[in-house]
């Protein structure tokens, strides 16, 4: 059965000079109750950017956890993808922790279904 692509959401901060987290509700996907796969990259520019990104998991909204193996040290232009499979949760959040300098963060989600 092949996979059908129903969700690219884009979210762009420019200008970061402190915390920004994105909650993602994977429930909202059109056409169907939950994602069959998601990936996450993550994109970022800015003048000396310096952050903590990762990813946070939770079925409430309320109560997050840290996804494994998701958190990455941010010192310089670049990008990070996570392929989260298919998640069994309702919620994604992306966790950006402000270290220094000002920073741009694309953040570009691919949901998937199976049709």
């Amino acid at each position: 059965m092949p996979y059908q692509n129903v969700d690219c959401t884009n979210v762009v901060y420019t200008g970061l000079t402190g915390n920004q987290n994105y909650v993602y509700d994977l429930a909202r996907t059109p056409n169907f109750n939950v994602a069959h796969g998601l990936s996450i990259q993550a994109v970022y520019t800015g003048s000396s950017p310096t952050f903590v990104i990762k990813l946070q998991a939770s079925n409430d909204g309320v109560n997050w956890s840290d996804i494994s193996n998701t958190s990455t040290s941010v010192s310089s232009a670049g990008n990070t993808l996570w392929d989260l499979g298919f998640p069994n949760y309702h919620y994604v959040r992306v966790v950006e922790t402000y270290t220094s300098g000002t920073i741009n963060l694309t953040l570009l989600f691919n949901a998937t279904n199976l049709s």
